[in-house]
């Protein structure tokens, strides 16, 4: 079987089946919110998150070797008074983060550093609405830097949105748990879930054990007889390689791999917080995580 990227795995594996029930956005529609990749270029892709009052972002790419590596934008400004359907552009800064390694014993706040290293700058075009939910065939044209020129002029190659359930015809993804979600106490790392139907991908921003950002995806789905109110998704974790950040020749290679197993347990009600559980070969990490408005 040829490995590819992750992201490419959800509908070429089938590990996405048709959902048992569908549940609309209990908040407005996440009209920008959701893992932007580049169809011709697989490999990395964009975190975006729409909070209460401002949008995030989170880089999920390569270094000079093929590890993965991400960046942040903590905030980015987007023209957001404007309907949904009008095209939307962000702007905000890019910071490289240094913490803790996600293995270590305890979380020190002093391992965590923060270095502003760019800019990131993205259009989003076309309708967003398309009769009842949002449309996957929104585009992204994305300019960023990162200690270097920026890549991705503008225009040449658009980035799309992965759906979390190819079985929908639309994207409404629950809003009561996609998001951004953190340890109140531990700054510096995160995890972004994406949930639509009883099918779940989450991305995981954290540390090695040389105290660098380093990046996993994890791939979960909700048991169709599981009616209870607190939602249980469990999976796999996998750790990607890939082309170094701006190698225009594409010199690299790419791999997938299994590192362990994922689950993430959300209450009842929306507001409390989730139980984090994932294996990186074989070292185990549990958190308490809260998603952040």
């Amino acid at each position: 079987m040829k490995k590819q990227w992750f992201l490419t795995l959800l509908v070429a594996f089938g590990l996405f089946a048709p959902a048992a029930h569908a549940q609309q956005d209990a908040e407005l529609p996440r009209d920008l919110h959701g893992l932007w990749w580049q169809p011709g270029d697989p490999g990395w892709a964009a975190a975006v998150f729409d909070h209460t009052s401002a949008m995030s972002s989170v880089l999920l790419v390569y270094d000079l070797v093929g590890q993965p590596i991400w960046y942040t934008a903590p905030r980015l400004d987007c023209y957001r008074k404007e309907p949904p359907w009008v095209n939307v552009q962000c702007d905000g800064p890019v910071y490289r983060v240094t913490g803790s390694y996600f293995g270590a014993s305890s979380f020190r706040s002093s391992d965590v550093s923060v270095h502003h290293v760019g800019q990131w700058s993205g259009y989003f075009y076309t309708p967003l609405f398309g009769g009842v939910g949002p449309s996957l065939q929104r585009s992204l044209d994305l300019t960023y830097s990162t200690d270097g020129p920026s890549l991705l002029s503008h225009g040449q190659r658009p980035m799309r949105i992965q759906a979390v359930d190819p079985a929908a015809d639309f994207l409404w993804q629950d809003g009561r748990y996609s998001g951004l979600w953190q340890k109140d106490d531990e700054n510096g790392w995160g995890v972004g879930v994406f949930v639509q139907n009883d099918s779940l991908y989450a991305t995981l921003f954290v540390h090695g054990p040389d105290r660098q950002p380093h990046w996993y995806v994890a791939l979960a789905k909700e048991s169709p007889y599981d009616d209870r109110l607190d939602r249980l998704f469990e999976g796999d974790l996998y750790e990607t390689r890939g082309w170094a950040d701006g190698d225009i020749a594409l010199t690299g290679s790419k791999s997938i791999r299994r590192v362990g197993a994922f689950s993430l347990h959300f209450g009842a009600e929306p507001g409390d917080p989730a139980r984090l559980n994932y294996s990186v070969d074989n070292i185990h990490v549990s958190k308490s995580i809260v998603r952040q408005r």
